[in-house]
Parts: structure tokens; sequence; C-alpha cells
């Protein structure tokens, strides 16, 4: 069985394992999306998002993923960001990056659940990879303050914007943040 037809079972475990041996040079716009549609699990989504990333399809789909308001296509769409920039901090310019800071401040406190996770995490990793814009994400963190995430019977929780930011600045080899939860 190819990752295309571990997909379509619509299993989790087929589906995470899809995501881990797909060809992102093989993965194609509608293909993309309607898998983005398709997803019902937050992990899928950021699975998904690492394979798009190593994709030539990773910058126009952040863009439209971002901007959807369906819970999983936005969640997706802000792991992409984390996702090019863990690949190539410069994969965003400075502009693009700035216009995702701009966007969570807007819109984080009115998105969908799980996409509220995904867009505080998304302004930790630019900081973290683009530290000329770290003022600009801490200003932002603080503009933003407590994002609250229903993460059900679970230990996750969402970081605060602006300790994480700065943990990240002062630890020695600036370690990256896990995007687990």
């Amino acid at each position: 069985m190819n990752w295309l037809e571990l997909w379509s079972t619509e299993n989790s475990d087929a589906r995470s394992l899809a995501m881990m041996i797909a060809d992102p040079d093989q993965l194609t716009a509608s293909q993309a999306d309607a898998w983005c549609r398709s997803v019902t699990y937050h992990l899928h989504a950021g699975e998904l998002a690492g394979v798009v990333a190593r994709s030539n399809l990773a910058r126009s789909k952040r863009r439209i993923w971002c901007r959807r308001r369906a819970e999983m296509v936005r969640t997706a769409g802000y792991a992409l960001v984390g996702a090019m920039l863990k690949s190539d901090p410069e994969t965003l310019t400075l502009n693009e990056c700035r216009e995702v800071l701009e966007s969570v401040a807007n819109e984080v406190h009115a998105s969908p659940n799980r996409a509220r996770h995904t867009m505080v995490q998304a302004v930790i990793a630019i900081a973290a990879a683009r530290p000329e814009l770290a003022d600009e994400a801490i200003a932002i963190g603080e503009r933003i303050g407590t994002v609250h995430v229903d993460h059900g019977e679970t230990s996750c929780q969402t970081p605060q914007i602006v300790p994480s930011i700065r943990k990240i600045l002062s630890s020695p080899g600036r370690t990256r943040l896990r995007h687990g939860c």
C-alpha cells in the first residue's frame, strides 16, 4: 500500500504513516487542499503541513490556508509557517513573517480552538527562526495576552508567547519548541 492509499483509508494511524512516507514532490495542489479539508485530527493537520512545507506548494498553501475559517485548515496553515521556518528560516521573507504576526494579533482570539494553539506556535516560531523579528513578536505577544485553547482531557497546554520567546532567545544553542500538542 502506498502513501496515497494509506491516506484514503481514513484510519488515523494509516494517515500518520502516509505523511511519514509521502513524497512532497508528487503532492498536487488539489490533493493537498482535499486532504486538508478532510483532516479531523489536529495532529494530522501538522503532519500534512510538514509534507507541504517540503513541497513547491508551501508558499501558496500557507497564504490560502491561514485565511480559511475552517478549524483544521487554518490549523494546517499556521502549522505550515512553523514547518517552513524549521526547514529553512529564510523560506519566509521578513515581510511575510510580519504579515503572519499581524494576522495572528488581529484574528487569534476569534479563530477556531485548535487554530489558536497553532497561531501561538507560529508567533513563537517566527521569533525563534528570525531573531531580527523577536522584538516585534514579543510586542504582538504582549498585545495578544493569554490565548485560551480547550485541549480536552490531555495535559497539553498552549504556551504563553512572551515567556516562550524569551526562554528560546536566552537558551544556549537557541533550542526550538516542540510542536507536539
